[in-house]
């Protein structure tokens, strides 16, 4: 659309009147070139060279008129746009320039015109961050259907897609008969997954401006992603009939025809390359040859033509996901990472660069950058059952139980035959004390015809013991022995729920073989020897007090006198010893904790008051291993400094049991200090300073534990 200005007043006739005589002849070059341009596009496939020729004289056309008025800034805009069509895109881009520079000369709309045009250039052959800028500074001189349209496109590839839909609803309000407002809308939808919507869009876009090639070229690439190659085919030729310089038009054909039709990789790699022929600085082009190498496992070729495409735009998403992705797939992990370093913060709004770079951030257990990735990977890709599985592991493992359920709930809707996602989601809802759901989920698991694996039936006994259901869980643990025997995991919760069922005879040598199998395990093993062999000699005849002191000492050496378990043996030792008849079978012990009713008030502190949480952390402490999550949670999280003391008190005094916190204690070795309280009550900041403390205290036992445990 030619956009026209009124002179100043001020300006005399005689300019007045020579800028009148300046926008004819302009005028009349443009026609007469695109009479040049439609001549050459007729003789294309007669006489290729005649073709050649009329390109040419169309660029002498507006070349000539454009240097006899140099400060012209609509000469130079015009000279870009015939050499824009004419595939000369490096010397359309000199032009281009040219006229930014007379830009700021000009009234608004010509300045709109120019960095619109210029926007949408960039989009093409250049970055979508500088494109964002220049749409930007188009609708700031002039706010209009076209300059909010290239805004819109400019967001949809270099911002926020949710952000991109509004600015081409703002366009379509302006305008509803502009083509260019449409097509921002279908490339906003189809940023956002939203491919069928994209497809009604575009094929406005198409209807309102069959000139628009560029609208033409994304809803071959709506239609592809819909899942209709055939129909994306058809598309992308009507693309490169209507203008057969197209590169992104080329590139997008051949991987629509071999998405159709896999035979023709051949002529479809052809399309693509000559795409790349005619412009090696497109990111769509060099994208699409990426894609088309991949389909045929040639990864090297894929990722070279991944690399020229971020090369030109590193916040191109599909192509900054395609490195980041194709590399990692491909056993390239130390190559992968740096790329993933720098993509993941040029693409904020990319699922795919954000996916693989918290996966890979997980797969090297650094959980507190994994999360933030996983996080914006299972926003922008709702139904991805990996980015919700992943996203519920970085939870796990950031000690987040209950944010773990709706993301691996979530992964198993998506993919309910994923019995690996299932496992996980059984566990999560039992270290949420969700006991019926988690045992109807891993119960699907383990009845699956063919299921052989150890995992689904750790984490079953894990839940039914937690339960207090240790019959029930025993039966779980050895069924996940008799799958894998030197299962550590396995082995201690095969022992400990022996225990809880007080079939000590039983569990002695069951938890000997889980010190055997697991070093860390050995501190709980002998604590949980123990208490079995001295609560065995209640009812011994006779009674081999040698042999309980033994077992007593042997646990008192790992773990010290302080541990609560141990306490209560040792009061149980002294009343063996005494003369005269002795009581029946003691209770106390891990057994006598109610667990879950003490995790409950920890994980959810609004429901418990500081003195509950600060008694159920030291009931949980009494439960050694199982407890100890559920005491780091509370050491992390909780907002009274009472509780975090005495949750360190407990964890410290664990010792070797506290290993099991895992993952948790390198986050409480990082812990920080909350931001200070600025012009707060004195209460406020004395608790302040209260809770700053226990954090400190927090950390350094975090730091010492991570060291003693040997965590990774």
């Amino acid at each position: 659309m030619k956009m026209r200005w009124m002179a100043a007043v001020v300006v005399g006739l005689v300019m007045a009147a020579g800028s009148a005589w300046a926008d004819k002849r302009l005028d009349d070059a443009v026609s007469k070139a695109e009479e040049q341009m439609r001549k050459a596009k007729d003789l294309r496939d007669k006489s290729p060279d005649e073709a050649d020729r009329a390109i040419q004289d169309a660029i002498k056309t507006i070349q000539k008129v454009a240097d006899q008025d140099a400060q012209n800034p609509e000469g130079r805009l015009a000279l870009a746009r015939i050499l824009l069509r004419a595939g000369k895109r490096d010397d359309a881009g000199a032009a281009f320039a040219q006229a930014v520079k007379l830009a700021p000369a000009s009234p608004g709309p010509m300045r709109a015109s120019i960095f619109a045009a210029l926007a949408d250039f960039e989009l093409l052959h250049g970055s979508g961050a500088q494109a964002l800028a220049d749409a930007d500074a188009a609708v700031k001189a002039e706010a209009n259907a076209e300059t909010l349209a290239i805004l819109a496109r400019a967001q949809a590839r270099a911002a926020d897609p949710a952000l991109a839909l509004q600015t081409a609803d703002r366009a379509i309000a302006v305008g509803a008969a502009v083509g260019a407002a449409h097509q921002a809308k279908g490339e906003a939808l189809l940023a956002l997954g939203r491919s069928a919507d994209a497809v009604a869009n575009l094929r406005k876009a198409t209807t309102l401006a069959p000139a628009l090639v560029s609208a033409r070229v994304s809803l071959a690439l709506a239609l592809l992603q819909d899942g209709k190659a055939t129909a994306a085919v058809e598309a992308a030729r009507a693309a490169t009939q209507a203008d057969p310089q197209s590169a992104e038009a080329l590139a997008v054909q051949g991987l629509a025809a071999a998405k159709a039709t896999p035979g023709a990789w051949g002529a479809a790699i052809g399309d693509a390359q000559q795409g790349a022929f005619l412009d090696a600085k497109s990111p769509l082009v060099q994208w699409a040859v990426g894609q088309l190498f991949e389909q045929s496992n040639n990864y090297d070729q894929a990722i070279t033509a991944y690399q020229a495409s971020v090369a030109t735009d590193p916040g191109f998403c599909p192509a900054a996901a395609g490195l980041v992705q194709t590399t990692y797939r491909t056993g390239r992990d130390a190559a992968a990472m740096p790329w993933a370093q720098k993509l993941a913060p040029a693409n904020p709004f990319c699922g795919g660069v954000q996916l693989t770079y918290g996966e890979m951030l997980l797969r090297k257990d650094d959980y507190a950058k994994a999360l933030p990735a996983l996080e914006k990977a299972a926003k922008l890709l709702p139904d991805s059952a990996d980015a919700n599985y992943f996203l519920g592991l970085a939870y796990t493992h950031q000690g987040q139980i209950t944010d773990a359920v709706a993301p691996f709930g979530r992964a198993v809707e998506l993919s309910p035959a994923n019995l690996d996602y299932r496992t996980a989601f059984g566990l999560a809802l039992g270290r949420a004390q969700e006991t019926d759901r988690a045992v109807v989920e891993l119960q699907k698991v383990v009845s699956t015809p063919g299921y052989n694996k150890s995992d689904a039936w750790i984490n079953l006994g894990y839940v039914l013991r937690m339960a207090r259901r240790a019959p029930e869980a025993v039966d779980a643990y050895q069924k996940a022995l008799s799958i894998e025997p030197k299962s550590a995991p396995a082995a201690l919760g095969f022992a400990l729920s022996l225990g809880q069922a007080k079939r000590c005879d039983e569990a002695i040598p069951a938890f000997r073989k889980a010190a055997d199998l697991d070093p860390n395990a050995k501190t709980d093993s002998l604590i949980q020897i123990a208490r079995c062999v001295v609560t065995q000699q209640f009812t011994a005849k006779p009674r081999d007090i040698a042999a309980a002191e033994k077992a007593y000492n042997e646990a008192l050496a790992v773990a010290g006198p302080a541990n609560e378990t141990l306490i209560a043996v040792a009061k149980n030792l002294e009343i063996l010893k005494k003369p005269g008849p002795t009581p029946g079978t003691p209770g106390g012990g891990e057994e006598e904790i109610d667990v879950p009713r003490f995790a409950r008030c920890l994980m959810s502190s609004g429901k418990c008051a500081a003195a509950e949480r600060t008694r159920a952390v030291g009931e949980l402490k009494k439960a050694g291993r199982d407890g100890v999550p559920y005491i780091a949670f509370a050491l992390r999280v909780d907002s009274d400094p009472s509780v975090r003391q005495a949750a360190r008190g407990a964890l410290e005094s664990l010792k070797g049991a506290a290993c099991a916190a895992g993952g948790d204690l390198k986050l409480l070795a990082t812990m920080e200090c909350p931001s200070p309280c600025i012009n707060c009550p004195p209460a406020d900041v004395k608790r302040e300073l209260e809770l700053c403390d226990a954090i400190h205290a927090g950390r350094a036992l975090g730091q010492r534990l991570v060291a003693t445990c040997g965590v990774k």
